[in-house]
C-alpha cells in the first residue's frame, strides 16, 4: 500500500466523493487517512496516476508521498524550475522542505527557478519540472496534473457546442465515476443533449447509450462522437421519450446524467412559475426514473434542481415523494459527507443538487 494526497477541486466535498466512488467502482481498496477542504490524504495499492487523474474530474493533482528530497530530478537538463505547494501552517517544516530541496538540486550541479501560488493551478503548473506539495505534516511529490487544458479545446473543437445546453466535463466526469461507470461495462445518459457524458464515458473505455427526445439533438450527440475518432467502446442513440424507456429493450450498468430542467433561464422565476415548473419536472422525473429500474442494474448519478424565486424564495421538487414512487432510494458513499452535494453558483437562478441512487 502506498500513501498519495489528492488535490481537491473547488468542490473538495463532490471531489472526496467522487474519488470514494470511482475506488469503490473498481473493488480497489483505500483508506482516507484525513482530508481538509484542500486535499485529501489515501492510502491505497500502488496507482497510475496519470491514468487516474485523467479519469477523474474533481481531483487538479495526485502526489505520491516521499520521506526524502534526496535526487529528485532525473533528467538531462542543466536548468529546471520547481514549485513548493503549501498546505501547512507548519512554517518550520516549509522552510525546512525548500532549503533541502534547493541544496539537493545545487549539489546536482542544475541552475534553478522557483514558481509560486501554484497550489490549484494544474494548467499552469504542467511546466514545472519538479513540484513538491506539503499537507499537514505530509510531503508528496506531483506525479500527475488535471490537463484542464485539453477539456476546453474538446468543448469547443467539438462540431456542436452551445454553453448553455452542456454541461462541462469536469462535471461529466464526475459523474460517470459516481455512477460507479467502469471501462467495458455501459453507461446511459437519458437525457444525452450533445453527449458530453457519452463522449467522457467513450475516452474511458465504457461503453454507453444516449436518448434524447430532441432528433436534431440526437444527430448533433452523433456528430460529435464520430469527430472522437475510433474508440475502444461502442456507442448506441436513440431520439425516444425517457418515461418510455422500457420499449427500447436495453440494458445498462449505471446511469448519468443531468435532466431536463426546464427553459433556460438567467433570472429567478416569479414564484407561481416555478411552483408550476417544479411540478411538471416532478411528474416527468418519477416516470423516467421508475423506467431506469427496468433498464439500469446499478447506480445512478441524477441532478435535481430547486429554483429560485423572483420573491426571493426557494421553490423544491419532493425529491422523497419522487424516490419513493421510483423505487430508488439515495446513496451515500462516505459517512462524513452527507449527500446530496450542491452544485452551483451563488448566482445561479437554478440551484443543483448531486444525488447518487442506488
Amino acid at each position: 500500500m502506498e500513501n498519495y494526497l489528492f488535490i481537491l477541486g473547488r468542490d473538495p466535498e463532490l471531489s472526496l466523493v467522487e474519488i470514494a466512488s470511482y475506488f469503490e467502482a473498481r473493488k480497489q481498496p483505500y483508506i482516507i487517512k484525513s482530508y481538509t477542504n484542500n486535499y485529501a490524504l489515501i492510502e491505497t495499492m500502488r496507482l497510475d496516476p496519470a491514468k487516474v487523474i485523467e479519469q477523474l474530474g474533481g481531483t487538479t493533482k495526485i502526489a505520491k508521498i516521499i520521506e526524502e528530497l534526496e535526487e529528485l530530478y532525473q533528467g538531462t537538463e542543466n536548468k529546471i524550475t520547481y514549485s513548493i505547494n503549501n498546505f501547512t501552517d507548519n512554517k518550520e517544516l516549509y522552510d525546512d522542505i525548500r532549503t533541502q530541496l534547493v541544496t539537493s538540486l545545487k549539489e546536482q550541479g542544475l541552475k534553478i527557478i522557483e514558481r509560486k501560488k501554484l497550489e490549484k493551478r494544474p494548467s499552469k503548473a504542467a511546466n514545472i519540472d519538479i513540484e513538491i506539495i506539503i499537507a499537514g505534516d505530509n510531503v508528496g511529490i506531483v506525479e500527475a496534473t488535471a490537463q484542464t487544458k485539453n477539456y476546453q479545446e474538446r468543448d469547443e473543437k467539438r462540431p456542436n457546442f452551445e454553453a448553455a445546453r452542456v454541461i462541462s466535463i469536469r462535471l461529466a466526469k464526475i459523474m460517470i465515476n459516481l455512477s460507479q461507470a467502469t471501462p467495458k461495462k455501459t453507461l446511459l445518459d437519458p437525457y444525452c443533449g450533445l453527449g458530453t457524458i457519452l463522449q467522457e464515458g467513450l475516452l474511458q473505455g465504457i461503453n454507453v447509450i444516449g436518448i434524447d427526445y430532441d432528433k436534431h439533438m440526437i444527430q448533433k450527440t452523433k456528430e460529435n462522437l464520430e469527430w472522437l475518432g475510433k474508440q475502444p467502446a461502442t456507442y448506441k442513440l436513440y431520439n425516444h421519450d425517457t418515461t418510455k424507456l422500457g420499449n427500447l429493450g436495453i440494458q445498462a450498468d449505471s446511469a448519468a446524467t443531468e435532466p431536463y430542467l426546464g427553459p433556460y433561464v438567467k433570472i429567478p422565476l416569479p414564484k407561481h412559475k416555478a411552483i408550476e415548473l417544479a411540478i411538471e419536472l416532478q411528474e416527468l422525473y418519477t416516470k423516467t426514473l421508475q423506467q431506469l429500474r427496468k433498464v439500469v442494474k446499478g447506480k445512478i448519478a441524477f441532478i435535481f434542481p430547486r429554483f429560485k424565486t423572483k420573491e426571493n424564495q426557494r421553490v423544491s421538487l419532493n425529491i422523497t415523494k419522487i424516490l419513493h414512487d421510483s423505487g430508488w432510494k439515495s446513496y451515500q458513499p462516505l459517512e462524513d459527507v452527507e449527500m446530496p452535494i450542491p452544485y452551483f453558483h451563488t448566482r445561479s437562478a437554478i440551484e443543483r443538487f448531486i444525488y447518487i441512487l442506488e
